[in-house]
């Protein structure tokens, strides 16, 4: 087309007025996509968006929020998160990454499509946790949903300091999910270097538990714990309203290791191997549980190895043997 013509046929274009509110429109929004954009990425913009968090947390959870730096991404929905801290040293990580869907902001359908959380450090005693005061949820406020898209923890450590508990633990921890629907996930957890007991000293080990959640229940399809030279694994299942839970078990113990990681003031020997299975609720479980023990023997009583059968069954309050046999 020669140009005499290209120019007169985009005059005739620009009259035309549907054009010109068309094109008027895609310049604004494009304007105010690279302003918001540009708004949003502002240093002062992410000390607003971590004082509206953590007040919000506090709220919430009682527990409080900080971060070095907050980038927000208007165009790709975009949140990176720097040096972040909840509850002071409850929870702390190098970095979180968020893709949000912005317009399912506007709903009750929040699509996450992706969050990543690298270099996280858990510390777990019972002050920490007792700082967690979950606010409750307000009678006839409309359910939200979240549709996850994948979560994955990278390069995690958790620690577990609480003398009431037991032993003091330390692991790595990797986590992988993906979210199954509208407030529905499933994934695989790993512990690795998992130490237990003293510093120097203590047993070694892994862990792998596979789940799935809902805001209905939580399923363990497959958990395992090797520590020392004892291992168990055991699968599940809890529905959080009522309470009710049902999982079986099975395992071998070598009675040495867990007495000196329990601090037990005797020191048996031999190896006690186990299965079970409990159901009912939190509150009121039954259960029962057939073991079978080898080459068992404690010095401090002058028992000679022998084996040993039982099996157990009970509830809170109850519990009775229904099976009973030794073998020198």
């Amino acid at each position: 087309m020669p140009p005499s013509q290209l120019r007169g046929a985009a005059r005739s274009l620009w009259s035309r007025r549907w054009f010109r509110r068309l094109t008027y429109a895609l310049a604004s929004g494009a304007a105010l996509a690279v302003g918001t954009n540009w708004t949003l990425h502002r240093p002062f913009v992410g000390r607003w968006a971590l004082r509206q968090l953590d007040r919000t947390l506090r709220e919430e959870t009682g527990l409080s929020f900080s971060a070095e730096r907050v980038d927000l991404f208007f165009l790709d929905g975009r949140v990176v998160v720097e040096d972040l801290a909840l509850g002071g040293d409850l929870l702390r990580a190098r970095r979180l990454e968020l893709r949000i869907d912005p317009l399912s902001l506007l709903g009750r359908h929040l699509r996450i499509p992706r969050v990543v959380l690298e270099d996280p450090e858990l510390h777990l005693d019972a002050r920490r946790l007792a700082a967690i005061r979950l606010k409750p949820r307000p009678e006839g406020v409309a359910k939200t949903y979240v549709r996850l898209g994948t979560l994955a923890v990278r390069r995690g450590r958790v620690h577990v300091q609480e003398p009431a508990w037991g032993p003091e633990l330390s692991a790595g921890l990797d986590l992988e999910a993906r979210g199954t629907g509208d407030n529905r996930a499933e994934g695989r957890l790993r512990l690795s270097d998992l130490h237990a007991g003293p510093r120097n000293g203590g047993l070694e080990g892994v862990a792998r538990v596979e789940f799935s959640v809902s805001d209905e229940a939580l399923a363990v399809r497959g958990a395992t714990l090797v520590l020392g030279a004892s291992q168990v694994g055991f699968l599940g299942q809890l529905a959080f309203k009522g309470g009710h839970v049902r999982a079986t078990g099975s395992g071998s113990l070598h009675l040495g290791q867990a007495a000196a990681l329990a601090r037990a003031s005797v020191r048996p020997e031999g190896r006690l191997d186990f299965r079970g299975d409990l159901e009912g609720t939190l509150a009121a479980p039954r259960w029962r549980l057939a073991c079978q023990g080898r080459g068992l023997a404690l010095e401090e009583l002058g028992l000679e190895p022998l084996r040993a059968e039982v099996d157990l069954e009970g509830a809170p309050g109850q519990l009775r043997v229904s099976r009973l046999a030794c073998e020198g």
